[in-house]
């Protein structure tokens, strides 16, 4: 192949790993965790007090004390 062809080598594949190999690459299986039948809504949609519970839920201290912002913030972080 020609260098500066614009086409990927392959190498990238390295950085993921091949999906179906068991290496622990990226895949999207679907699945798993979420809500049945569809996506969780992003935590901008929820309330205060939604993030608040959220966070006493999974022993985040202070929650009351934290803006919606730093509540997300400190759930994306957990």
């Amino acid at each position: 192949m020609i260098k500066g062809h614009g086409l990927r080598t392959g190498r990238g594949d390295r950085r993921y790993g091949a999906p179906g190999r068991g290496d622990g690459g990226f895949h999207m299986s679907g699945g798993g965790g979420g809500p049945p039948g569809g996506r969780a809504p992003r935590y901008e949609e929820w309330s205060r007090a939604e993030l608040r519970q959220r966070a006493e839920d999974l022993g985040i201290e202070n929650g009351s004390g934290m803006t919606k912002r730093q509540l997300i913030d400190a759930l994306r972080n957990r």
